[in-house]
């Protein structure tokens, strides 16, 4: 279905068909309970719950491994909910199946219940709040995720390194990675009646997205700017870029195999950058850890304000309650100073109780693993040494940060600490946004000078992908190209 529909128009092809399948339920509700029309009730269920069968192995399926296995949901808590309304729409069929098989008494003895009206009622209750959690689903992830603000620059490529066709960027523009750029130079003209389209594709599965079609201009070059209209995170479900020639005015379809251009993310660097920037086992709240990082870095700034604003105030309860908080952020659970430091009786940490340090820690494990693996392209080469170096800053300024906030822990007087607070709020500030240690002008990857800020933007820099001819481009052979061109007939078949 979403192969014929996309994303969005499924998920409304599953909302609509979830409140028929309830409201024709209730329907035979009635039947049995007020027209006293058995016969009629069970044609009615019975076909009701064969069509909410072929929804769930049609539809719910893929868009279950699309949004939660693959990470496309708009965030993590959209990801649980939908887990629990897979679990509870499961057992309900399972239910009405249960019921099916009772009235055409075709259970086993020791199986059947001999009220099992109760169990009707019950399972029409849990089809009812199945249906509205399905419309919480949707409203959350097409609706209200749509009206989300900027979080970040788009990153429009402006060069392309001798001998490349083409370039990808990803950016941020109202979530992590859902705005993707493509460039591409020596772009020949299309043929009389077809268009180049742009398309987001899993080598795993039939998952695909269209990003439009590709104009080429009188100098032969072409730019594709897309912006996922949810705020998705375009790498979680997708592995390749490729350019196709289809039919004008452009397909609808999917991606047919005439692959003009391709990039692909590498299998085993891949997966380490995925970690970085998409989702990581050892990331409590289910993101990637490069963004982990970053609200780490800045919840920590905004307590450093905090300290700050409650010394001027003369306020020591205060400074030491944001002490506690920035240590709590800074160390997580795992820390030596991890606690309930002001002694107020509350341990309050605003972090997923991982931690920042172990934030930095892991990225830069992953940024190495990931340059280190044998298909890591240049541009991982080139960012991910980038990224460990600036890391290292992060977590030299934040271990100095809460060796401040420890010293507010100690104070007797707000005044004692006027300095160490004025240091945890330069240094915080200097997590954040960088500093220009050695007054070029710029905060560079460098040593004392880039912080989160730079970090964000040379991982995505990182995933840029460098885009080469396809299998179906008058200037690919079949020895130069790996591709496995999207077979459109098996991606409907898995839809």
């Amino acid at each position: 279905m979403q192969y014929l529909l996309g994303p969005q128009g499924s998920a409304l092809f599953l909302l609509i068909a979830e409140i028929f399948v309830l409201v024709g339920l209730f329907y035979g509700f009635y039947l049995i309970r007020y027209r006293r029309n058995l016969k009629g009730h069970k044609q009615n269920q019975t076909i009701l719950v064969f069509v909410n069968m072929l929804l769930i192995l049609l539809v719910m399926v893929i868009g279950f491994y699309r949004y939660v296995i693959l990470g496309a949901a708009a965030s993590p808590a959209l990801s649980r909910l939908m887990i629990a309304h897979a679990t509870l729409g499961t057992v309900t069929e399972l239910m009405g199946i249960y019921i099916l098989l009772r009235m055409t008494n075709r259970l086993p003895g020791w199986l059947e219940i001999p009220n099992y009206k109760v169990i009707m009622r019950v399972t029409l209750a849990l089809w009812t709040i199945v249906a509205l959690d399905g419309f919480v689903i949707y409203y959350s992830q097409y609706i209200a995720n749509g009206n989300r603000g900027g979080v970040g620059q788009p990153q429009i490529p402006t060069a392309i390194e001798s001998g490349v066709p083409g370039l990808v960027v990803w950016s941020d523009e109202n979530g992590f990675n859902d705005r993707v750029t493509l460039l591409v130079t020596n772009l020949p003209l299309p043929a009389p009646g077809t268009v180049y389209q742009g398309w987001l594709v899993s080598r795993s599965s039939a998952v695909f997205e269209s990003l439009g079609v590709m104009e080429v201009d009188n100098d032969r070059t072409s730019l594709l700017d897309y912006r996922s209209p949810f705020g998705s995170n375009l790498l979680a479900p997708y592995d390749q870029v490729v350019i196709t020639a289809e039919k004008a005015p452009a397909s609808k379809s999917g991606p047919s195999p005439t692959i003009v251009i391709l990039g692909e993310i590498p299998p085993q660097a891949g997966s380490h950058l995925l970690r970085l920037l998409v989702r990581a086992p050892d990331s409590p709240g289910g993101i990637g850890l490069i963004d982990a990082l970053s609200f780490h870095g800045m919840a920590m700034f905004g307590h450093a304000s905090e300290i700050e604003s409650a010394r001027r105030r003369g306020n020591l309860s205060s400074m030491k309650r944001h002490a506690e908080h920035i240590i709590n952020l800074v160390e997580g659970k795992s820390g030596k100073n991890f606690g309930d430091l002001n002694g107020d009786g509350y341990v309050q940490d605003p972090g997923d109780g991982l931690g920042l340090l172990s934030y930095a820690k892991l990225v830069t494990e992953q940024a190495r693993l990931a340059v280190d693996s044998p298909d890591a392209t240049s541009a991982m080469k080139a960012h991910a040494p980038h990224i460990i170096t600036m890391v290292d800053n992060v977590n030299k300024w934040a271990s100095r940060v809460r060796d401040d906030a420890l010293a507010v822990i100690n104070a007797t007087n707000s005044q004692t600490v006027e300095a160490q607070v004025t240091e945890a709020v330069a240094l915080s500030a200097r997590t954040v946004a960088g500093f220009d240690e050695n007054g070029d002008g710029e905060v560079s990857p460098a040593p004392d000078e880039g912080g989160m800020r730079q970090i964000l933007t040379h991982s995505r820099m990182m995933a840029r992908l460098a885009l080469r001819p396809g299998p179906g481009s008058t200037s690919a052979t079949s020895a130069g190209s790996s591709a496995r061109p999207p077979n459109s007939n098996s991606a409907n078949g898995g839809l």
